[in-house]
């Protein structure tokens, strides 16, 4: 089971996605791999960009989408330390060691005109906003977007969520998820969609409508987004 949660029952998924039976792990720090494939209705085949990777298994929210999913894509990172790992775990998927704060994404996606999944996490939170703000917007559009604000910080983070949330919302993003925590304590993440390109009655189904304000925290304990 994962390392995060020593419980798993896919009975109790808000949205049973299909291949949801086959799930025996979730690999994420907060869920973020089943919300995603909860979102895109289990996809198989999908494209990731994943921006501040790390190790390419603990706490990595594209391993259970690559590892059971068949998806594909590329992982970025500064850290050539985990080059090696990777190689071991993930032989066939695309790290690329390099600064994502000066990387040409235009390039690199120019034949992913729609990527199902965009993960956005470097530290500081400043650094993950400009990330954000490099993308090739204008061509290229993100089904799901996670955004790690780290707003329990405080400081420039909380300027960092407002600014992301800001410019999320101008291109047309959804929030759906805001202020993420998995401890109780210390609220780190945004989760969006593009309306126009996901299935908004699953959407419903995972966003806190009634219960939930966009200032406050969704608590993962359990993950009630995502569990019933």
């Amino acid at each position: 089971m994962s390392r995060y949660y020593n419980q798993w029952n896919n009975n109790q998924l808000k949205y049973q996605f299909h291949g949801s039976e086959i799930v025996q792990e979730t690999f994420s720090q907060a869920w973020q791999d089943i919300f995603v494939l909860s979102v895109l209705s289990g996809q198989r085949n999908g494209r990731y960009l994943e921006i501040g990777c790390n190790v390419p298994d603990y706490t990595n929210n594209t391993y259970l989408l690559s590892k059971s999913f068949g998806w594909t894509g590329y992982s970025i990172d500064f850290l050539n330390t985990i080059i090696p790992q990777w190689q071991t775990l993930r032989p066939n998927d695309e790290l690329i060691i390099g600064d994502a704060l000066s990387m040409d994404y235009q390039t690199l996606l120019a034949n992913d005109p729609v990527i199902d999944y965009l993960q956005l996490d470097i530290d500081p939170s400043i650094n993950t906003l400009s990330a954000l703000c490099r993308l090739p917007h204008k061509s290229c559009r993100f089904k799901v977007i996670t955004f790690e604000t780290d707003i329990y910080t405080g400081g420039d983070a909380i300027w960092v969520r407002e600014e992301s949330r800001n410019l999320l919302k101008a291109l047309g993003y959804e929030l759906i998820v805001g202020d993420v925590i998995v401890d109780q304590q210390h609220p780190y993440e945004d989760w969006w969609v593009a309306p126009e390109l996901v299935d908004q009655n699953i959407c419903a189904q995972l966003a806190m409508t009634e219960t939930w304000n966009a200032d406050e925290p969704i608590y993962l304990n359990p993950p009630s987004h995502i569990m019933k």
